[in-house]
């Protein structure tokens, strides 16, 4: 998991939204009620005491895993292991993004 987020971060897209958009693809957030909008409200919360919403470090992040951890009464390594397994579907979403963006502001030069 650190190793995938370090590859969200070395691109900018450790911001609030993608990884949130990254827990709820790997099922983490699914469980915490019948309702997605609710829970990704519910983890976004986890996120209020970070400096910078666009540029969460790995040990906020790390901290937001153990609250759904215990929130779930499961353990932080059970959650890491599901991030990382659905994490190259993330990384490689957020470098397409990054590319595409990079293409049409050099489309015009």
């Amino acid at each position: 998991m650190e190793d995938l987020f370090k590859k969200l971060q070395k691109d900018g897209k450790n911001n609030v939204e993608n990884l949130v958009k990254w827990m709820s693809e790997a099922k983490l957030i699914d469980v915490i009620t019948t309702n997605e909008d609710e829970n990704e409200r519910r983890v976004r919360t986890f996120f209020d005491d970070t400096a910078d919403d666009e540029a969460i470090e790995l040990d906020q992040f790390k901290s937001v895993i153990k609250k759904i951890a215990h929130d779930q009464k499961k353990n932080f390594e059970e959650l890491s292991q599901q991030l990382a397994e659905d994490g190259p579907k993330v990384v490689k979403a957020a470098i397409a993004g990054v590319n595409a963006f990079k293409k049409e502001i050099t489309k015009d030069d």
